[in-house]
């Protein structure tokens, strides 16, 4: 007997969508937490490689007029020209003048060479012996760095705060070097004032990436010694004072909370700590975060960090993490959409096979009501007897209780039958 298609239980259909819509949300879960890790790792070791560049080509730069003051320290013209200038008592800026022009036109090449601001030759004591113009201003060396240079023979120094003659602060850089007598004693220092906002700062600002992407350098107390990319808005939020100062001494600290964001400031830097990444540096680490932490803004970044014993600097690379993650959840929308479509048509094809499978049923039911059970047919002509005691011919019957409609046709056996005998003539 005909029974149909085989249809299932309707809960068997339920579970196989639900099935398929868990294996759908498990996969785009899983897919989630690839891109997620991915663009992670992608950012950990392309901000560590920004970082290390960064500190590479300031590293690079600086040591270069280290060897450069090096170098003018041994030139024997050089030598005997501060032998002769050191060796001369009494007022270090009127005596020696001769030999003083003699080095000003020596050093002059080296000045406009390499980019120098000025030269200054000191006494170990820190006394002035000649700069580059006779009366020109002098930017005293720090105690410690002339130590420093008589320790190494040559060294770098950090950032200076020096206001000039025209009452306007700024800082500076020395590139220094002893010079040495013919007993290899120490004569004097050799040092070439360097222009941060000209050499330095430059490398930094090639770091400011994207649309918040920021780089900058510090010194072991945790105040940056290179502009920050916005500092201009923490003037604006009244954070930072509007003054050159301020500016130039701004200490890196986590307030705690966007400071950007508020009316007035509503935090003591005082009693804040360093932010995450200058810490870790100034601890001699270097490192990477890109969970997240709070920069000196208080702004949720993404960032790493390295610290350079031999400049005694440290250097971050940071940018905001909404910038920083945007193409992943570009890339999360596509697959979470992509992932929804699909459930989408599981649903459906769920949907339509149920329908299907529910008409079929039906049809079938309505089959076995119309030939079920015993039909009196007559045993000569076949008509059928309905219900209601009438007797119909087969074909109407089956037509009113289905949706089947009948073709006349003759067999074989009745026309032979029927028609056989004009057949054969």
């Amino acid at each position: 007997m005909y029974r149909g298609p085989y249809t299932g239980p309707a809960a068997g259909r339920v579970a196989l969508t639900v099935a398929s819509l868990l294996i759908l949300a498990g996969g785009a879960g899983w897919g989630q937490h690839r891109v997620r890790q991915r663009a992670r790792n992608d950012l950990a070791n392309g901000l560590q490689s920004l970082v290390a560049t960064t500190a590479n080509g300031v590293a690079t730069l600086l040591d270069q007029h280290r060897r450069t003051a090096l170098a003018w320290s041994r030139a024997q013209a050089l030598r005997d020209i501060v032998w002769e200038i050191a060796a001369v008592e009494g007022p270090p800026l009127h005596s020696g003048r001769v030999a003083r022009e003699e080095l000003r036109a020596l050093l002059g090449p080296a000045i406009e060479g390499h980019g120098f601001a000025d030269f200054e030759l000191t006494r170990a004591d820190g006394r002035s012996l000649a700069g580059r113009t006779p009366h020109g201003a002098r930017v005293p060396l720090p105690p410690e760095f002339v130590a420093r240079v008589l320790a190494q023979g040559s060294a770098v120094s950090l950032p200076i705060a020096w206001e000039d003659e025209g009452s306007d602060l700024k800082l500076v850089l020395f590139a220094a070097s002893v010079v040495f007598g013919a007993q290899g004693e120490p004569l004097a220092l050799l040092s070439f004032r360097i222009d941060p906002a000209r050499e330095l700062y430059p490398i930094l600002a090639r770091a400011w990436f994207g649309a918040t992407g920021d780089a900058y350098a510090f010194d072991r107390t945790g105040r940056a010694m290179t502009p920050v990319r916005f500092m201009d808005g923490l003037v604006a939020a009244r954070v930072v004072d509007d003054t050159v100062r301020d500016r130039l001494a701004f200490p890196l600290l986590d307030p705690g909370i966007d400071v950007m964001a508020l009316p007035t400031p509503a935090w003591e830097p005082g009693r804040r700590p360093l932010t995450r990444a200058v810490a870790a540096a100034i601890e001699g680490a270097s490192g990477v975060d890109v969970e997240g932490y709070r920069d000196y803004r208080g702004v949720q970044v993404l960032g790493a960090w390295t610290w350079v014993p031999a400049l005694g600097m440290g250097f971050v690379v940071e940018i905001d993490d909404w910038e920083a993650l945007a193409s992943s959840r570009e890339t999360l929308l596509i697959l979470f959409g992509t992932a929804g479509l699909a459930g989408l048509l599981v649903v459906l094809l769920s949907w339509d096979a149920g329908v299907r499978l529910r008409v079929e049923a039906q049809l079938k039911r309505a089959l076995e009501k119309v030939l079920a059970g015993h039909l009196p047919i007559c045993a000569s002509c076949k008509n059928i007897r309905n219900t209601e005691g009438e007797w119909i011919q087969l074909e109407s019957y089956v037509s009113d209780a289905t949706d089947a409609e009948f073709s006349h046709s003759i067999c074989p056996t009745c026309r032979d039958r029927l028609y056989g005998e004009f057949l054969k003539d």
